[in-house]
């Protein structure tokens, strides 16, 4: 009964050899060593690209689409004992189905519970047949975003108890996992760049891992289906699902008090789009529900949504599949290290351990400049040896290390400014082509595909944050000298 609605040959089709050596193919290449470049993209997009075309007749999440049916998942819901007040499932267009209101709703309003045994878990999974296994595999084990993806392929089937709730969930998403190759180049000189190629590496290794456990027998019998049944179009589709509506729950209590989480995708709630806003979502152990309430007042017919968290654009299209036009104070992470060959380097490295920041990290700029972190991390590569001893051997005068303006001195507050201000006109260096006019005008055709026009709005508003910041830096470097 493996995949919706499809005929028993299709389920039980066998996998060919050729699929078989590609898929091996595609495991080595993804487990190599070395860095998410470009090539190495190509290399593995071409592999599943072929990999697919092999599958096209097995995968089952194409079929959800057309099967999508409201009134049976409300139904569902209501039987799961998923209570939704002044709230129904709409078409928001581009935005894909959410929540309307179905009169004035006021801010702080109860609106969905949504009870424990709703919601698809990792302990869900952990608790079936298929924990068995789960349990002892070392990717399963420490991966709990892979293990509920790969739990969730096995409920493609008509028999599902999930299946009402699964019809609900798009059949394609708005990430760079299902960008054209061409439309994932528009965000060189993004954060969401290495972030997108490294998605895709990950994903294919996951992938071909798995697919070479579940042709061991016993791995097989316990999870459900076979290498045959196992696509990797409906692993991305599940992953997909998981990292756009993946949230932690409360499943139960230790003995000494503190919640027991797990990772968890909540039906219902997990339709609601983002807009600004405040996180009105918590579990309640007293009652074992996910509520949820107004964030702010809606209207009758108003969209009801939520907000996601603060997260960065680049976080957004590259985790969730879009951009935020509105977006309140959006900023990008910034890689900075230590250099390893720095004379001090043994010093500095001591003195960012002591105050919890990294020799190496992607820190956090916006329009307003860098964050404190950043500020700390550039100040100490900057220090001499004097300034070095004096810090680590009086661990109070750390404090200050993140606030602009208590600089360590003059001569390394010039140092630190000139490493950050180089550091934000090499960004934007690498954001120059396609230039700003040409991202601008690719913007106001109306034949701009969906993927493109994100990464031009993402290459736009990274572009602004460092432009202010280069221009706030260069003031304060000025005031300086």
């Amino acid at each position: 009964h493996f995949n919706i609605s499809s005929p028993t040959s299709q389920a039980a089709a066998a996998m060919s050899d050729v699929e078989a050596s590609l898929i091996d193919q595609l495991l080595q290449a993804s487990s190599k060593p070395g860095p998410n470049d470009w090539a190495t993209f190509q290399h593995l997009q071409l592999l599943v690209a072929k990999i697919q075309a092999l599958q096209t007749d097995r995968a089952a999440a194409p079929r959800l689409a057309a099967s999508s049916d409201v009134a049976s998942f409300t139904a569902w819901a209501a039987a799961q004992g998923i209570t939704a007040s002044k709230v129904v499932v709409k078409d928001f267009g581009i935005e894909g189905k959410g929540l309307s209101a179905t009169q004035a709703i006021a801010e702080g309003e109860s609106l969905l519970s949504v009870p424990l045994q709703a919601v698809l878990t990792t302990k869900t999974a952990l608790d079936s047949p298929f924990g068995a296994w789960a349990k002892t595999d070392p990717m399963l084990r420490i991966m709990p975003n892979v293990l509920l993806a790969l739990y969730l392929v096995t409920q493609l089937r008509d028999d599902s108890r999930w299946l009402p709730y699964i019809k609900m969930l798009p059949r394609s998403f708005g990430t760079p996992l299902y960008w054209a190759m061409s439309d994932v180049a528009l965000l060189k000189g993004t954060s969401a760049y290495e972030a997108s190629l490294g998605q895709f590496r990950n994903i294919a290794r996951q992938y071909a891992y798995l697919h070479k456990e579940l042709a061991k027998p016993d791995v097989a019998e316990k999870t459900g289906i076979t290498p045959a049944q196992f696509t990797f179009e409906d692993y991305r589709w599940a992953v997909s699902v998981v990292m756009t509506r993946q949230n932690q729950v409360v499943v139960g209590v230790a003995s000494d008090g503190q919640p027991q989480l797990a990772l968890g995708l909540v039906p219902f709630w997990d339709l609601m789009n983002h807009d600004n806003g405040k996180v009105t979502t918590f579990c309640n152990v007293q009652t074992n529900c996910v509520d949820y309430s107004a964030m702010k007042p809606f209207a009758k017919d108003e969209q009801v949504t939520m907000y996601y968290g603060d997260r960065s654009n680049s976080e957004l299209v590259v985790h969730s599949g879009f951009f935020f036009e509105k977006h309140p104070s959006d900023f990008l992470e910034l890689p900075f290290a230590l250099k390893q060959d720095d004379p001090l380097v043994t010093l500095k490295t001591t003195l960012l351990n002591n105050i919890g920041i990294a020799v190496a990290n992607h820190f956090v700029i916006s329009s307003a400049g860098p964050d404190a972190q950043l500020v700390a991390h550039a100040r100490v590569c900057a220090m001499i040896e004097g300034e070095l001893k004096e810090h680590l051997a009086h661990p109070e005068m750390c404090a200050s290390l993140g606030t602009l303006e208590k600089p360590v001195s003059a001569a390394n507050e010039k140092r630190a400014v000139l490493s950050l201000l180089v550091r934000c006109k090499q960004r934007l260096a690498e954001l120059s082509s396609p230039t700003e006019e040409e991202d601008r005008a690719a913007l106001q055709q109306e034949s701009a595909g969906y993927a493109a026009r994100c990464a031009r709005l993402l290459r736009q508003s990274e572009r602004a944050i460092l432009s202010d910041a280069t221009k706030m830096l260069d003031s304060k470097f000025a005031q300086l000298k």
